[in-house]
């Protein structure tokens, strides 16, 4: 009885040992499970599916194949939407992060309504892309857009443009109702970082006769980088992979001159039902993004040692 009741004490005392240890661990599960399958798994069924000529519904004829890697270098339209993605990506930041910096710039000011002001800039971020897509695609419509209504008031053309519908400027119509989309995630998170710059650092500069172009490119700039970093980073990763706004103003037409590789992928999935070369593409573009996230928090710890 005694070595019964010392048994079980003991497993008690190695029991609450292991829970005292590992419980913090336990927390996480939930965490992790969610990341297994929202995340590990389809990454992985991505990367074997790329390599087979996967097809819902019917047999997957190659098995470990690089023919659709092969196929990559031959496909026209997969080089025309490299193209327009790398212009998708380079004009919607090149306006994006200049504009948002400066919205930020201003509203960090103390000027009458600034709350209003910074209601106001927040709204493009908090509207549906899609939405934003149908908003934009009726301002260029040929019969009743606004814009075209504007130009032909003001006796600039003699008819309507087709915004859209021409190869020529559909991608570039396209690249304005993205830069209005994104301008306030630059102005919001630059906004952040430039209120916790202390009030005295300026103060210290205005004593020393530095002028604002001075503060802002001697202070603002060096102390808010790691946030400028960041931002650019999370925002190329997003327009590279954002297509929703295409798919709806245009659906990467006309003949494909507005497909970029987030649309394209889908296309190949959803419209030719190749499932294995649309993967193969998808893991291309995680292998690109990976080496310019690693190059640009490269690029943020250069910085940081040397300031």
């Amino acid at each position: 009885m005694y070595a019964e009741a010392f048994i079980a004490s003991a497993c008690g005392r190695v029991m609450m040992k292991i829970k005292k240890k590992y419980q913090p661990y336990m927390y996480f599960i939930p965490a992790f499970l969610f990341m297994g399958i929202f995340l590990i798994y389809p990454l992985f069924s991505q990367f074997i599916i790329a390599f087979q000529h996967y097809q819902p519904f019917k047999s997957m004829e190659i098995y470990f194949s690089f023919v659709n890697f092969k196929k990559m270098l031959t496909d026209e339209v997969l080089w025309l939407s490299i193209k327009n993605t790398l212009i998708w990506v380079g004009f919607s930041l090149l306006f994006q992060f200049p504009l948002g910096l400066g919205v930020a710039f201003l509203l960090n000011k103390k000027i009458k309504g600034r709350s209003f002001f910074r209601t106001i800039f927040v709204v493009p971020w908090a509207i549906s892309p899609f939405l934003i897509g149908l908003i934009f695609a009726w301002l260029y419509h040929g019969r009743v857009g606004i814009i075209n209504d504007v130009l032909l008031k003001l006796s600039l053309i003699k008819e309507p443009i087709a915004f859209l519908a021409d190869k020529n400027i559909a991608l570039a119509s396209i690249i304005v109702a993205n830069i209005w989309f994104g301008i306030p995630f630059f102005a919001v998170i630059l906004l952040a970082a430039m209120q916790s710059i202390p009030d005295e650092v300026y103060e210290a500069a205005s004593m020393d006769g530095a002028n604002q172009v001075d503060k802002f490119f001697g202070i603002t700039v060096p102390m808010i980088k790691p946030a400028m970093v960041n931002t650019l980073l999370l925002r190329t990763i997003w327009i590279f992979n954002f297509g929703e706004i295409i798919y709806v103003m245009t659906g990467g037409g006309p003949a494909h001159h507005t497909e970029i590789l987030s649309t394209y992928i889908m296309y190949v999935a959803y419209y030719e039902s190749n499932y294995g070369y649309a993967a193969a593409i998808a893991v291309m573009i995680s292998i690109f993004l990976l080496g310019y996230s690693i190059f640009m928090l490269r690029l943020l710890r250069s910085g940081e040692k040397h300031g």
